[in-house]
């Protein structure tokens, strides 16, 4: 591995290891305990401490933007000295996701268009102005599509950011969906669980990605619940199609999941 090489994934883990879906869930928490404090005012005469939780959730949304500022920079930084590509390749096998291969002559992207149509049993073309987004702010859009249950905006939005900045996506989903599954369950899950989470959050993924292969959420379940999981080495022999999907159904997957389980929590 070449010293940039080495650096992007040093970075990349870096980036990984933020604690931006802990930060995320506690603002979560926040925003439902003021909204449940204020109506328990309603009924009381005596100070219920509105100011200090109204100053501890301004603390930490000033903390969280300045963590996913933090994280765009080391996207900009990764790219402007050429390890953009090696970066993303760190972050698929960190995670587990597919690796994305690489495009023969004349393939260009088309193959990504081709399985986001197909995962969303939709049609469409990415629309190359809206391109140079970075994982994270591609993450939280894709995050907030999902939760809204907006499946044309989510088609859209997959075509357009595409397969170079998705296939980082699972490196910020798999932790946040861990959290998420820890709750819903009441306990950090195991190796048993993926198919209870599989079930639970079946009709939300079917929404969204009604193409998507059945056991797909399954499989990405397990590793993010893991972690440590790895996907197994792909045969050489394999078709090269068939590992292109396997990186598109990782980037699409996550924050579907992730949209999914927080209903479940709530």
């Amino acid at each position: 591995m070449s010293d940039i090489a080495t650096l992007a994934s040093q970075i990349r883990h870096i980036c990984a290891d933020l604690p931006r879906p802990g930060l995320r869930q506690a603002v979560h928490h926040l925003e439902t305990g003021h909204v449940a404090l204020t109506d328990a005012s309603r009924d009381s005469v005596e100070p219920v401490g509105l100011v200090h939780l109204a100053t501890a959730r301004h603390k930490l949304d000033a903390a969280l933007s300045k963590l996913d500022c933090a994280a765009e920079a080391l996207d900009e930084y990764l790219s402007a000295i050429g390890a953009d590509g090696a970066s993303a390749a760190a972050s698929s096998v960190a995670t587990g996701s597919a690796s994305i291969p690489q495009s023969r002559e004349g393939d260009g992207q088309q193959w990504w268009t081709d399985a986001v149509n197909a995962m969303c049993q939709r049609e469409g073309k990415p629309d190359s102005s809206a391109s140079g987004v970075s994982p994270t702010k591609a993450f939280e859009e894709l995050a907030k599509l999902a939760n809204g249950s907006d499946a044309a905006g989510y088609h859209r939005k997959l075509l357009d950011i595409g397969p170079q900045t998705a296939v980082r996506l699972p490196g910020l989903s798999w932790p946040m969906i861990r959290g998420l599954a820890t709750e819903t369950l009441g306990r950090p899950p195991t190796k048993a669980d993926p198919p209870r989470l599989r079930d639970a959050t079946n009709d939300a993924v079917r929404a969204i990605l009604p193409g998507l292969d059945e056991k797909c959420a399954e499989e990405h379940l397990a590793s993010a619940c893991a972690l440590a999981a790895r996907s197994p080495k792909p045969d050489p022999e394999a078709e090269e199609q068939r590992a292109r999907v396997k990186a598109a159904e990782a980037a699409a997957l996550g924050p579907v999941l992730i949209a999914a389980l927080h209903r479940r929590r709530d």
